[in-house]
């Protein structure tokens, strides 16, 4: 389990990460949004919204176009899938992979955050997030 310190320096990574993304990508529309605060899966609402067929987002993001079908069906996806996903989709990996109360958006990452799940299952995707974005930066330092 991860210290308060820890978690707070997650946030901020996250926080920091999806600020530079969102600088580089456009606002998700709020017809797009409306689908899925109605519950619409994430995940298909925005690869419609981005124009893309299951089999083009699917090769984008190295899955396979079974994979993508059973996300879309509502199947959890794995941390991996969801960086994979969203940088294929040009949005916020909260944004494919956080869910929302059906009608209740959040107001701020604040909100979202308390809202969010109380549950060892949350705690270990946010742990996968924040390990495999560690691992990615020591990455890009090497080359």
């Amino acid at each position: 389990m991860l210290t308060v310190k820890q978690q707070i320096e997650m946030v901020e990574d996250i926080r920091a990460f999806d600020v530079a993304k969102a600088a580089r990508g456009a606002l998700i529309p709020a017809e797009v949004m409306d689908r899925i605060w109605d519950g619409e899966n994430r995940v298909l609402a925005l690869r419609e919204w981005r124009g893309l067929s299951q089999g083009r987002l699917a090769k984008s993001a190295g899955l396979s176009q079974s994979y993508l079908c059973e996300i879309e069906k509502g199947k959890n996806v794995s941390s991996r899938a969801a960086m994979a996903l969203a940088n294929a989709l040009v949005v916020d990996v909260g944004d494919v992979l956080v869910g929302h109360a059906k009608g209740k958006p959040p107001n701020t990452l604040k909100d979202l955050l308390l809202n969010a799940p109380k549950s060892q299952e949350f705690a270990d995707i946010m742990d996968k997030i924040y390990r495999d974005r560690k691992k990615g930066i020591r990455r890009r330092k090497r080359r």
